[in-house]
């Protein structure tokens, strides 16, 4: 029939340290737009939603996975997928909570953010900013 609702959709997260991030960036007031799982890396045979990705008012275009879930199993292919990716756009946030080593991120193609708790919105715009 056609019809569609004046109501926004709601944005669904997967966890409360990706609503909770969401939130706080948007509260930055930064050039940089905050959008949730709108970005497909295609490797092959499986693909890799990013949980965020960010648009510049110029054009840029960013993406952002959190890695906050501590299984081995999932790490291990979280990595790989990375790597996989081969995208040096994609920034990659690790929980220092996890069992992961600096080491064993080094070869990722995009930059690493080591957090704590919570992500800091913060971080991630200067890592935004940074780039070309």
């Amino acid at each position: 029939m056609g019809l569609v609702s004046h109501h926004r959709a709601a944005t669904v997260y997967d966890s409360e340290l990706e609503a909770t991030f969401a939130r706080r960036f948007d509260k930055l007031n930064s050039p940089w737009h905050l959008e949730r799982e709108t970005e497909v890396v295609d490797l092959q045979e499986v693909v890799m939603i990013p949980d965020f990705a960010f648009r510049h008012d110029d054009g840029r275009v960013r993406l952002l996975e959190i890695v906050g879930y501590w299984r081995p199993e999932y790490l291990a292919r979280k990595l790989t997928r990375l790597r996989e990716a081969g995208r040096a756009d994609l920034l990659v946030a690790i929980s220092e909570r996890l069992n992961v080593s600096r080491d064993e991120v080094t070869d990722l193609p995009g930059e690493v953010i080591w957090f704590k708790g919570r992500l800091d919105p913060k971080a991630v715009l200067a890592r935004l900013d940074a780039t070309d």
